[in-house]
């Protein structure tokens, strides 16, 4: 049963080739040609324009990423805050990691003394410090992109590339199957307006 469905769900495709197949059916019409050159063309079109897209797409991603990661760690500064309560059990979980909001203290790079809610493993004491990132004002940040951070964000843009340009290209293949389709039609109506009344006419 379930290799009857696997050539059940296959069966569709391939007949669909084998009906663009350039082949010397009379029975072919110039716009079956047509669709069969069109899906070639496609065919061809994603082979040659997916990877320069996908290589487009990763290397303005990576360069951007890098601009900003710069930029971030130019502009923000990390400091040691010191936790002034204990992380109690009542926290979240964080990565993998369980967690619990804490005032502390921590001083800008303006000199000014800071405090605010931080993030801190669960079971951290009081007087505890913790590395963090804040702005030139000394306000908490996320601290800047890291490095695998900006390499994933190139991934992603990569794949999506690749994703957006075979959808751009199955749309087009769609569009023109629908516009032949009314030509192919039109050209059985207008067949049949001939023959039809030759096989009236026989009966």
């Amino acid at each position: 049963m379930a290799s009857f469905r696997i050539r059940a769900l296959y069966a569709a495709p391939v007949r669909w080739v084998r009906g663009l197949w350039p082949d010397g059916n009379p029975l072919r019409r110039p716009v079956d040609r047509l669709e069969a050159l069109i899906a070639i063309c496609v065919l061809v079109a994603f082979g040659m324009g997916a990877p320069l897209a996908a290589m487009t797409a990763w290397r303005s991603s990576y360069a951007g990423g890098l601009a900003r990661q710069h930029a971030e760690r130019s502009a923000w500064h990390p400091v040691t805050a010191v936790l002034l309560a204990n992380a109690t059990t009542h926290g979240m979980i964080r990565g993998m990691t369980p967690v619990a909001a804490v005032r502390a203290r921590w001083t800008a790079p303006d000199g000014v003394v800071r405090t605010g809610r931080l993030y801190a493993p669960i079971g951290t004491h009081a007087g505890s410090t913790q590395r963090i990132w804040v702005t030139a004002s000394g306000r908490l940040t996320s601290g800047p992109l890291r490095d695998f951070q900006v390499v994933n964000q190139a991934e992603f843009a990569g794949f999506g590339a690749v994703a957006g340009t075979g959808i751009a290209l199955l749309a087009g293949v769609i569009i023109a199957h629908r516009l032949l389709d009314r030509r192919r039609r039109a050209a059985w109506a207008a067949d049949w307006q001939v023959t039809g009344p030759l096989w009236t006419s026989m009966r």
